[in-house]
């Protein structure tokens, strides 16, 4: 079955690629998910957040955003904010060992060597769009098979970090998870050196649906600086509540916090947070 998939995505790929010049919203050809691993808190590497994450992948451009989110976007439901909402008339905002949850989706075009970001802090989304830095990668001998895949090693460093990816050169397409790229092969499995952020691969599978778009899903953004976003996401991490209180009007509820697990709860009120980015 894996073997039939990777000859009609060739196949796909090689007879209809076109280099974009300009993004465009490209169908989706194949869905690869992950599951995303980071030791957010130093002082709490027993609890790392965990997350399934999906990899919508096209011809030039690529959308990786979390599972649930995915999921909804399958059979569209009222949207539900994974860090904010009201209970009970009162605004609460979902927290866990690390601080304050963002959620991230981010948007590939290797080709032309744009990255953008759409966040929800709070109750409100942004847009960030940048021009990534790239990565200098060290292709390796070493060869395994993941899913059923023949995968090569190769050794980069970005945001602080140095990275093993593992790609399939049978699969032409220079995307990976988060903002990992720029290798001749899809990048299925990744993680740090130091394994505080790992990107492991679950299943992949050949998208059925033909009107499927690589486009945001959501609501539409608030687009705003590099700079901006990164101060506002940590005053967020911080402090969530007494951010998401200031996006709210005059005289609105105050806002609260809740634990997305009751071990989150626990060891919240027990250590200190020692907060360790995805970038250093």
């Amino acid at each position: 079955m894996k073997k039939t998939l990777l000859s009609q995505l060739l196949i796909i790929h090689l007879t209809s690629f076109v280099i974009a010049q300009t993004k465009k919203a490209d169908p989706v050809l194949l869905n690869v998910t992950y599951q995303f691993i980071h030791i957010n808190n130093l002082n709490d590497k027993e609890h790392p957040v965990k997350k399934d994450m999906v990899l919508s992948v096209g011809k030039t451009t690529s959308r990786y955003i979390a599972a649930d989110v995915y999921n909804r976007s399958l059979a569209p439901v009222p949207k539900l904010l994974p860090s904010a909402r009201v209970v009970s008339g009162q605004p609460v905002v979902a927290v866990n060992s690390g601080g304050g949850i963002v959620s991230e989706s981010y948007y590939q075009w290797p080709l032309l060597n744009q990255l953008n970001i759409v966040a929800i802090l709070g109750n409100k989304d942004y847009l960030v769009e940048t021009k990534p830095e790239k990565i200098n990668w060290e292709m390796g001998n070493e060869t395994r098979k993941i899913g059923g895949i023949s995968c090569q090693k190769a050794v980069g460093k970005y945001g602080g970090r140095t990275y093993i990816a593992w790609f399939a050169p049978d699969l032409p397409f220079q995307n990976g998870p988060f903002k990992l790229w720029g290798l001749p092969g899809l990048i299925l499995e990744a993680e740090d050196s130091k394994k505080e952020v790992r990107f492991l691969f679950k299943d992949i599978n050949k998208e059925t649906d033909a009107t499927r778009k690589v486009e945001p899903i959501g609501s539409a953004p608030i687009k705003i600086t590099i700079t901006d976003y990164n101060k506002a996401k940590k005053a967020y991490m911080l402090h969530p509540d007494t951010f998401m209180q200031s996006q709210l009007s005059v005289g609105a509820p105050k806002v609260s916090k809740v634990y997305e697990t009751e071990s989150n709860d626990k060891n919240a009120k027990s250590k200190k947070v020692i907060y360790n980015p995805i970038e250093l």
